[in-house]
């Protein structure tokens, strides 16, 4: 069985989560758009960071 991912934070509409089986032996995870993108992130402070980020480019291409 599937151990689904723990949601840790939503940010400007970017979830931030743990890995649902490496938990925090695996970088956070975004959802975005129902999708979950691999972060690279390993602190949480980071993570944050990069979401904000990606939802300003979501933002970006939602204008164009």
């Amino acid at each position: 069985m599937r151990t689904p991912h723990t949601h840790i934070l939503t940010t400007h509409g970017v979830g931030i989560y743990e890995h649902g089986t490496r938990g925090d032996e695996a970088p956070y995870l975004l959802k975005i758009g129902g999708r979950y993108v691999c972060s690279s992130m390993w602190d949480i402070d980071d993570a944050r960071e990069q979401a904000i980020e990606m939802a300003g480019h979501i933002e970006d291409i939602a204008r164009d």
